[in-house]
């Protein structure tokens, strides 16, 4: 059962109850992603995975934000602010769109209130574009400063949905191997079971992206040239069969 809702608190609060209970609700993949600003304000989003549904405005299905607060966070469909967002069952990737309005500049987190009907095979990173971040929601909650404005363009999520989990595909995906090459500055990306490499992303252990490249290769050796102090960084191989991340030491 789905109540219709606009703009009446009322029927959100309806619909949420609802939508706790039912045996089809109890049933959907649900994201609950907190937002906290530095008065300790805590804003609670849902994000449910439903077939049928769309990216844009679903009516019945997904909730306008409609009691703002000075610093507030929230989905963006179309231009508008929801706190309630309905997306079909995600097959291999997907990025959704976060608004933050911030009246009060200062320290704000993005954290995992709740997983429901979710499994470890769901990968849930917080995207900053201005940072050019990518923070893995799964380990800690993510915190940055936010000055004082309106951003619909900085934050997203986006989560990745692994497959085949100890099957052929993980074991392909396990046989990539990394090796770097100091003395030309190269990363080879030993690619022994001849997978589609389309694009090798590199980050340092802070999420922080250094490179993306495009491959589109199915050859055993590949070969990125990589120059940057010497650390522990991460590649995300992004293949036919999923994405294979792999840490690698840079001396």
């Amino acid at each position: 059962m789905f109540i219709p809702f606009k703009h009446k608190g009322l029927f959100i609060a309806l619909f949420l109850a609802v939508f706790s209970t039912t045996t089809m609700a109890q049933e959907f993949q649900k994201i609950r992603l907190g937002f906290e600003d530095n008065t300790g304000f805590h804003r609670q989003l849902l994000l449910a995975f439903i077939p049928g549904t769309t990216h844009g405005s679903d009516f019945g299905y997904d909730a306008e934000l409609i009691d703002d607060q000075n610093n507030d966070a929230y989905w963006v469909i179309d231009e508008d602010r929801y706190v309630i967002q309905s997306i079909p069952p995600i097959e291999t990737e997907d990025d959704i769109k976060l608004g933050v309005d911030i009246q009060s500049a200062g320290e704000t987190t993005f954290m995992i209130d709740a997983l429901e009907n979710i499994d470890e095979t769901m990968e849930i990173y917080l995207m900053d574009h201005f940072l050019n971040k990518q923070h893995n929601l799964r380990e800690v909650g993510y915190t940055a400063h936010v000055d004082l404005g309106n951003y619909n363009e900085r934050f997203s999520l986006k989560i990745v949905q692994q497959t085949n989990i100890l099957g052929v595909s993980d074991i392909e995906l396990n046989n990539i191997k990394l090796h770097y090459n100091s003395f030309d500055k190269t990363l080879m990306v030993n690619n022994a079971s001849h997978l589609q490499i389309d694009r090798i992303e590199l980050y340092d252990l802070a999420g922080k992206k250094l490179q993306s490249q495009s491959v589109d290769s199915v050859q055993n050796k590949n070969f990125i040239p990589f120059e940057a102090s010497g650390g522990i960084y991460i590649a995300n191989i992004h293949t036919d069969k999923g994405i294979a991340s792999k840490k690698f030491i840079k001396k």
